[in-house]
């Protein structure tokens, strides 16, 4: 762009940027539009849906609940309330071969990919379009484990909003904990 009279020009036409612009006013808007409808997806996505994401300090902490738990007045345990009875087990107590085959069923690529298995992605969004309507799913380990970690309370039924926070959180759980820690935490 040259300047002449403090009006910018455009150097291939030699018209006032003025002109040129109320000619593009429409591509001027939709490139506006773009750009404002871009960045208001980053800061959601970054605030995982403007609710706030998990601390690090959060994510390290997490411990599954295993079920609910009836505590007298000095703390101790009289009995649980939940049907189903977790017990948090350490991975290392876990046989390699069981864990080995939740991988290989759940999530082959588990320890290949941080938290977002792309080739999955590609192939579900293929199978999807191709039988219009939803047939298979990408979740990764790392994504159930957000999931049923932190979304579990905030959002209920599948929807895209859901999936693109759930990928967000995927993307912290892989920043902060290790492949290790992610597969005991699902297990």
């Amino acid at each position: 762009m040259a300047r002449r009279c403090g009006v910018p020009r455009i150097s291939t036409g030699g018209r006032p940027a003025r002109v040129w612009m109320r000619r593009q006013w429409w591509q001027l808007s939709i490139l506006g539009t773009a750009v404002v409808g871009i960045l208001t997806l980053n800061s959601w996505l970054l605030t995982c849906g403007y609710q706030g994401c998990p601390s690090r300090s959060e994510v390290r902490a997490y411990r599954p609940s295993e079920g609910g738990s009836v505590l007298d007045q000095s703390d101790r345990l009289i009995g649980h309330l939940a049907i189903v009875r977790r017990v948090n087990v350490p991975l290392a107590q876990i046989p390699k071969t069981v864990q080995q085959a939740f991988v290989a069923t759940e999530d082959r690529r588990f320890f290949d990919h941080n938290g977002i298995d792309w080739r999955g992605v590609g192939r579900s969004v293929i199978r999807n379009v191709s039988s219009m309507g939803v047939r298979e799913g990408f979740s990764t380990i790392t994504m159930q484990v957000a999931r049923n970690s932190f979304l579990v309370r905030r959002y209920n039924g599948r929807s895209l909003r859901r999936k693109l926070i759930e990928l967000r959180l995927a993307r912290l759980l892989e920043r902060e904990l290790t492949k290790e820690q992610i597969l005991e935490h699902y297990m």
